[in-house]
Formats: structure tokens, sequence, C-alpha cells
């Protein structure tokens, strides 16, 4: 586990963005595309059309699609369709019986049994197959087991071999069902090959712990980091990266502080003009670094 600054680093992180998490994603028809964008969205086969039509439009000029996928919990897991055809099924339930919330959302996905895991298999290579779609970003993967991840990966590539695959693997507490498996986490990297992960280590090292906002970075002044800085260049991120095709490499995504607003608050004295080479510095590192570099707004 990456250890920049302390091991309570994952726990404060889905401890503060939680809350966030089960307002914004709400999974619940996994395989139907998301009628607020569409211009009739009570009509499915349209729907569907400008879907379709969107993705291809994208490829027309030269741009592929990555979707963000959320299997790890569900909206509402007591009305979940598969948890009213089987109860309880397709979560995870600890010893008192209560819905496990690793995912700070309500409930966590049972990946480790056998007809979920098919069902998640069956609906990345669904997106694949039917919308072409070019890779895929697992929300909060550390929830969802190795095997179901490789099953994934395998199954896609037989028929896509290009598709990527990425994924948010923080370490969580999750109520596993059943024994002899391990989740998708940074530390568990070697055990899933072909799926790559955010590094959350470079991030940090760049501009500063992201829930200490007073902190600085490698690049806003914290030269006690340039060796973590190093080792994520070289593609080898603290002790969970051994190979640099698995490590995402950014400093921005859509959680938290901007890169710029972040080293601004570390470093209130600074002028504009070294913000600006403190910023340029770290898109220098990442995109340069050893691995898949990763882009807000990219």
């Amino acid at each position: 586990m990456p250890n920049i600054y302390s091991t309570e680093k994952f726990e404060k992180e889905f401890t503060y963005s939680g809350s966030d998490l089960g307002a914004t994603y709400t999974p619940e028809n996994y395989n139907v595309p998301e009628g607020s964008y569409s211009t009739d969205p009570y009509n499915g086969a349209v729907r569907v059309a400008e879907m379709k039509q969107m993705v291809k439009t994208l490829h027309d000029n030269q741009i592929s699609v990555i979707m963000d996928v959320v299997y790890n919990h569900v909206y509402n897991a007591s009305d979940f369709c598969v948890n009213q055809i089987v109860p309880g099924y397709f979560s995870r339930v600890d010893a008192d019986g209560k819905y496990s919330n690793g995912s700070d959302c309500g409930n966590d996905t049972a990946s480790e049994r056998s007809m979920v895991r098919k069902y998640i298999v069956d609906s990345v290579k669904y997106w694949a197959d039917e919308y072409h779609i070019d890779g895929f970003r697992f929300d909060l993967v550390g929830l969802i087991d190795t095997e179901t991840i490789n099953e994934v990966v395998t199954e896609v590539h037989k028929t896509h071999p290009d598709v990527i695959f990425y994924g948010e693997g923080w370490t969580m507490d999750t109520a596993v069902t059943k024994d002899g498996y391990k989740m998708t986490t940074q530390p568990n990297s070697t055990d899933v090959p072909g799926f790559a992960f955010f590094s959350d280590t470079l991030r940090d090292a760049l501009k500063g712990h992201v829930f200490y906002t007073t902190r600085k970075g490698y690049v806003s002044g914290a030269a006690d980091l340039a060796d973590t800085v190093k080792g994520c260049f070289l593609g080898q991120a603290d002790d969970w990266c051994t190979t640099p095709s698995q490590s995402i490499n950014y400093a921005s995504c859509h959680d938290n502080m901007t890169l710029l607003d972040r080293i601004t608050k570390s470093t209130p004295g600074a002028s504009k003009e070294d913000h600006i080479r403190m910023n340029n510095l770290s898109a220098a590192i990442y995109m340069t670094a050893q691995g898949i570099p990763f882009l807000q707004a990219g």
C-alpha cells in the first residue's frame, strides 16, 4: 500500500468522499444507455441509436471512447433486480446480516459469486460488442475480485484486443462472501496483469497530500519527495507497481482539488508566474514518466 504520508490515507479518502459518491453514482440498469442525454429518453430505441451515433461520430474524428463503469455497488441493494429474484445474492452481506459498505454507498457487489461475475463479464462484453467502447475505467475496482477482472479482460480481448482497462485500486474493507479471493487493489497489481491503476502515489507526491491541502508537494517545494517522484517516473510507484503499463500517471482528475488550486492553496505567497511553473513542472513529469499519462478534461 502506498505510504507517502500515512496508512490512514485510504480510510480518510473514502470517509471524506463517500457522500459524494453515493449521490453521484446510482447504478441500476447496467446495460441501458443513460437517458438524460437522449432527445427522447422514454424511447429505448432512440437512446440506443443516439449512443451508437455518438460513439461512431467520435471514432470518425479519431477520438476513442472510454466509459466509466460502476459495478462495485448498486443504487438500492434491496430493490435491485437480481436481489429481487434471489434475495441478497448480488450484494455482500456481513456477519450481522447487513449489507457490506466498503463503497460508502450503502452496499458492495458480491463479484466472487459465479452468476454475479458472469453478469459483470457479460455486461462489459456487451458494451464493447454493441457500442464499440474502446476502454473501461472501473470505479472503486478495489471492491471487485481479481478473478472477475481477469475474466473481463480475457473475454473482451478475444474479439477486441485493443480495449484498455484501468481503475481506482484503493484498498477498502468489504465483507467478501467466499474465502480465497483477492480484491483488485494496487498491492495485488501482479494478479491482474492486464489492468492498470491510478497512481495516487505520484499524484500526492507532485502536488501534496490530497486531503491535507496545505502540505506542499514536490513541485511546490517538498524536496523530500524527490525519491518518490523518481520511482514513479521510472514506472515503479512505491511497492505496488512492478510494470509501467499498470500505472496511470496524473496530477488532477474529477476528484478533489485541481492541480492549480492545490498548489495555490499550499503556496499562498507564491506569484502567479511561479504557480504556472509548478503546474508546468508537474505536467512535464507525469506526461513523460514511464506509464500512461492521464490529463484532467484531456
